[in-house]
């Protein structure tokens, strides 16, 4: 998953709980720590393996996904200033 994507797919979820919209031109350091524990909550077992119910290849294939979309987040200049459990910069 691209960064753009999973900024749309965020954007999607912010626009139906009234929250700010993310724009990929307009990141900052704390907008990048929002995604950071966004895509670390998303890499969490129970979130990847849908609590036992995805597949193993599916939830490999979403991890690579957000994997991608953390290596483009880290390739604009961004580095975790929050704790992060599931993945390493």
């Amino acid at each position: 998953m691209s960064l753009e994507r999973f900024i749309a797919e965020e954007n999607m979820f912010a626009d139906v709980y009234d929250e700010l919209q993310i724009d990929i031109n307009a990141i900052d350091q704390k907008v990048a720590d929002t995604m950071f524990q966004r895509l670390d909550s998303n890499l969490s077992p129970e979130f990847l393996f849908a609590d036992g119910e995805r597949p193993r290849a599916k939830a490999m294939a979403l991890k690579k996904k957000y994997d991608k979309a953390i290596a483009e987040l880290v390739k604009k200049g961004f580095r975790p200033t929050v704790e992060v459990y599931n993945f390493k910069v």
